[in-house]
């Protein structure tokens, strides 16, 4: 044997790499193939949903009825040979064909059955139903999901109707759930001023349950936010569970009032001005008010609570000042009043401002940015004491 010649039994793994990854490839070309031919069966439960607007349900896992008139409404969905009602309105459906098919239908598992309510819907008695079978199930968007169907339990499924009655509604706040709404959202609504678009609807009822639709019967509900500025918000109201199986055409809209956030500041020494416009000059300054200045006790909510909040929030000499500057308690003084020695104490207008560099009174408006709570602050207007002169003899 040569000193250099490679024994023959050894493996030559770098021999004729082209070979081997054709290998490779036919290998992964074969499990494939055979993958696909492997068939599987696979059985689960499916909920039977029914609308009546027209528009099909898009819930995945569901098998959607679709009777297209609000004339109707479900009263159960049952075994049509037993005539028991479904557990949990679900039917059991079994899909049999090649594993990746299985699997991909089982993550859009949806169909649905359509009605025309002038043709389909049977009678018998006092009951309207329909039916359907295996084969009546349709994929809305992948037909071949269809040619996997191989069973359902129970075989018919018996979609039990009622007739509904029309009723008229003036819709009050009492029919609106607002438990929902955040608690301390839901101290700031009036509900009492509630408007409401339409102000009566149609509600479509079963006969059998129209002694439920009651002035007070929590109908609607709606869940909102309000931000920092509004002071009323409208939105569109949605059926409480509780009514759920409700028909109307419409879903009415609500306008809700909502008062702002007040936040309560005492100002000391706010100065009293006695307001004598339109009253002759020359007599309006025989008059005077008493006291000269007043402890004022205000509810401020957006721009002035801010603007005090800033200011007055912890430097007293800075509260002083601004009060001094833009807080006014003002008493009018009437053209009737110049005959009187002592006019009847007067509750006065209080009034807060802001102050731009030029000194320009840019007003804060009662009711909007303020409130004052000291309803019970009175003014006295009183003539001022003249000084009788003495005449001093030598």
């Amino acid at each position: 044997m040569k000193a250099n010649q490679q024994p023959r039994s050894r493996i030559r793994i770098f021999d004729d790499p082209f070979r081997k990854l054709l290998s490779i490839v036919l290998a992964l070309v074969l499990w494939y193939y055979l993958d696909a031919l492997v068939t599987q069966t696979s059985t689960s439960p499916i909920k039977v949903g029914v609308t009546f607007d027209g528009t099909p349900a898009t819930a995945n896992n569901q098998i959607n009825v679709s009777i297209g008139s609000l004339e109707y409404s479900l009263k159960a969905i049952q075994n049509a040979d037993t005539e028991e009602t479904l557990k949990g309105n679900e039917v059991s459906l079994t899909l049999k064909g090649k594993q990746h098919l299985i699997e991909r239908a089982n993550k859009d598992l949806f169909f649905q059955v359509q009605y025309n309510v002038l043709t389909d819907i049977l009678r018998q008695g006092d009951d309207y139903f329909v039916k359907f079978r295996l084969e009546d199930l349709k994929h809305p968007t992948q037909p071949g999901v269809n040619d996997l169907l191989r069973g359902m339990n129970p075989p018919t499924v018996r979609i039990l109707l009622e007739k509904n009655a029309e009723k008229t509604v003036a819709i009050t706040h009492e029919n609106i759930d607002l438990s929902k709404i955040d608690a301390k959202l839901r101290d700031r609504i009036t509900v009492e001023s509630t408007r409401f678009e339409p102000a009566t609807i149609k509600l479509l009822v079963p006969e059998a349950r129209l002694k439920l639709i009651t002035p007070k019967a929590k109908l609607f509900s709606t869940v909102f936010e309000v931000s920092e500025g509004e002071r009323q918000v409208t939105r569109q109201l949605t059926l409480t569970p509780e009514f759920a199986w409700l028909k109307l055409a419409k879903h009415p809209t609500a306008t809700f009032k909502v008062e702002p956030i007040w936040v309560e500041y005492r100002l000391e020494n706010v100065p009293v001005v006695l307001d004598v416009q339109g009253v002759d000059p020359e007599e309006a300054a025989k008059y005077e008010v008493s006291p000269k200045a007043v402890t004022a006790v205000i509810r401020a909510t957006g721009q002035l609570d801010r603007a005090l909040l800033l200011l007055l929030k912890e430097d007293k000499v800075v509260e002083a000042e601004w009060v001094k500057r833009c807080a006014r308690v003002r008493v009018y003084l009437r053209e009737a009043d110049l005959a009187k020695d002592t006019v009847d104490p007067r509750t006065p207008t209080l009034s807060l401002f802001n102050l731009d560099d030029l000194d320009k009174e840019t007003p804060y408006h009662e009711g909007v940015d303020f409130r004052n709570s000291d309803s019970d602050m009175v003014i006295q207007i009183v003539k001022k004491k003249v000084e009788k002169k003495v005449d001093k003899k030598d």
